[in-house]
Parts: C-alpha cells; structure tokens; sequence
C-alpha cells in the first residue's frame, strides 16, 4: 500500500494509525528480518583450498604448444609474445616478450616429413628409440597434430609427459650449522 503523504494527512486518526503501524512493520521486516530470512534459506560452507594438477596442467601447456605448431606452419614468421610485469622507476609495468618458436619438424632426403615433440629442449620418446612420426607431406602436418592433441586430451601421453614435472626437494633444516 502506498499513499502519499498529502493523503495521510487527510485520513482520520484511526487510518493514519493503521498507516504508521503497517509503516513500522514494514521497516521492521526491511531491515532485520528480511536479511535473516534470506540467509536462513542458505547453505554456508567453507572456500576450497585450489589443488594443483600437475597431469592436467602438463597436458594443457602441450597442448598449447601444439597449437604454436600449427600457427607456425601457417606463418614461418610466427613469434611468441608473452606479457610479463617488470619494475620500471619504482612502478610496476606491463611488457610483452617474444619468444622465437622452433619447429618440431624436420625435412627427410627422400621429401618426407618427420614431425616430434618436444619436452623443454629434447624430443620425447614414443615407442623405445622411436622419437619421431613420419609423415609423407607438409599438409598432412596439421592431422598429425590434431591426433597428437586428442591423445594429449585423452592423457595417452602422459608417460612420456610425466618427466616434466620437477622431482620434490627434500625439505632443508633451520638448523644453523656450526
């Protein structure tokens, strides 16, 4: 119910009293019990600590550099650039970085292709000696990629990405020694 205010002052006293306590209420239940009422209704929980998956970022970051692959097939000049934040007269500035991208491709005598995959600067293996695919042309490059992309998904290659990961340091002691 709203009225305004000439119309309160027009009404007798039993309505304005009626007015004021429907008024009182209505501010009563605005400020308290509306707020608790709401957040009865909810459920309260604790934040979720963020677990690291080292499987799953592995297989994101070579999947990444996959696609770097296929960009760089498509452009011979393509070049990296990654934004870091550096401190410049006592203020923090954003400056983006290229990085050179080589590819994992090489050219055989007989015109075919060899195609591998690199893990930091060394290709992985992935059968016993074998390190490399054969591939007879350079358009058939991006499939190769694209199966490699769906193995990585599917976590087919996370042997062979699982030397990646940094073994665990040995916690030093505080101890000073003397």
């Amino acid at each position: 119910m709203v009225v305004c205010r000439s119309k309160v002052d027009d009404v007798s006293a039993d309505d304005g009293a009626q007015y004021r306590a429907a008024l009182g209420e209505w501010s009563q239940f605005n400020t308290k019990s509306a707020k608790m009422g709401a957040l009865r209704s909810l459920t309260f929980t604790t934040i979720p600590k963020i677990v690291a998956n080292p499987t799953l970022d592995r297989r994101t970051n070579m999947i990444a550099r996959l696609e770097e692959q296929k960009l760089l097939l498509n452009d011979p000049n393509y070049i990296r650039t990654t934004r870091t934040w550096v401190k410049m007269n006592g203020k923090l500035t954003p400056i983006d970085r290229q990085h050179r991208v080589l590819p994992w491709w090489r050219v055989n005598p007989d015109g075919s292709y060899v195609f591998f995959v690199r893990l930091g600067s060394k290709p992985i293996e992935f059968e016993k000696g074998k390190n490399a695919i054969a591939v007879p042309s350079l358009d058939k490059i991006p499939l190769v990629i694209d199966i490699l992309m769906t193995a990585v998904r599917n976590g087919e290659l996370d042997d062979q990405l699982a030397p990646a990961k940094k073994p665990p340091t040995a916690a030093r002691s505080t101890q000073a020694g003397g």
